[in-house]
Parts: C-alpha cells; sequence; structure tokens
C-alpha cells in the first residue's frame, strides 16, 4: 500500500500530497517527527533501520523516526511512532529545540530526503518491543559513545540522527 505525505514548498506552504517514493525521489519537503527514548539511567535507544527501508537501510538511527500522516501533527506522530515502532505508550514526549529543516542526499538510492524535522525526547523505562519491520536491531547506548561513534563512522548513521547530534541540546 502506498504512503503518502502532505508536501510544501520552499516557504513551508501547503503543495498537495504526494506518493511517498516520488517525495524522495524528486526532493519534495514533508513532515517528520525523532524521538529520543531515554531510560531513566541516561541512556537512549539506538536503533538499526531494517534492510529494506528506502532511506538509509542498515544505519544507526534515533529511538524513533516518523513520517506525519496527513492530518497529523508533530505530537501526534510522535506518540504514534512510540506506540507503533517500540510498543511503547506510557510515556510523554517533550519537543526539544524548534522545528528544522533537514536535507540528505542518497544518489545512490535515488533519495533526495527534504524534511521539515521536529525532534522529541522522553524518558521511559518500561519494556520495549521493537517493530521487526521497522527496527532490525536495537540497543541501549550511552550519549559519550553515540558522540565517539558518530565522529569515528559518520556514515553508519543517519544523516536525521547526525542533524539532531549537532544541533539539539541533548542531555
Amino acid at each position: 500500500m502506498t504512503e503518502y505525505f502532505e508536501t510544501f514548498d520552499e516557504e513551508g506552504r501547503p503543495a498537495g500530497l504526494m506518493a511517498r517514493p516520488i517525495v524522495h525521489r524528486d526532493g519534495l519537503w514533508h513532515r517528520a517527527v525523532h524521538v529520543w527514548l531515554f531510560r531513566f539511567d541516561g541512556r537512549v535507544y539506538v536503533q538499526r533501520r531494517a534492510h529494506d527501508k528506502d532511506v538509509s537501510p542498515d544505519c544507526l538511527d534515533v529511538s524513533v523516526g516518523e513520517h506525519l500522516q496527513p492530518g497529523e501533527d508533530f505530537l501526534e506522530a510522535a506518540y504514534r511512532g512510540l506506540s507503533e515502532e517500540l510498543g511503547v505508550v506510557d510515556v510523554t514526549p517533550v519537543a526539544l529545540g524548534r522545528e528544522r529543516r533537514i536535507t540528505s542526499h542518497q544518489p545512490e538510492l535515488g533519495v533526495h530526503d527534504r524534511e521539515i524535522q521536529q525532534a522529541f525526547r522522553a524518558v521511559y523505562n518500561g519494556e520495549v518491543n521493537p517493530e521487526p519491520t521497522e527496527i532490525a536491531t536495537l540497543e541501549l547506548w550511552t550519549l559519550d559513545r553515540l558522540r565517539a561513534e558518530v565522529a569515528r563512522s559518520p556514515d553508519a548513521f543517519t544523516p536525521g540522527l547526525r542533524a539532531d547530534l549537532a544541533d539539539l541540546d541533548l542531555p
């Protein structure tokens, strides 16, 4: 089933619904959220994206990355992503910084990704159940380890995760 995204022009004005493959092929602006899910001890969940994902397959990524569905706002998408990707429902995501524009180009995959993105942080100590069609593996990392590994092997991580580390005030 084809997924449709709301698209936007350069000024952020709505430009209509487009199919996901076209959005990523043509580099159309669309909305997405990242959720950084921390444990009470300060470690954060880092996922390895499934190998068959159209954008950044097999790359290490934030705890949850989710495109917005038509009519959805950023917070609604954060809650939905936590539930669908990790099975987490008893948590309150808090916005990190402001809405940002993040671009990445993966010409080898035919992908030109341009996202209007909002990041969130949540703290949760309960059970996590990763969705295997989305997430190949899920591990707990310290932020120090994450920053060191990104510095050592940046291409192993999604452009969005790298942008978040550079732009956001993560604890």
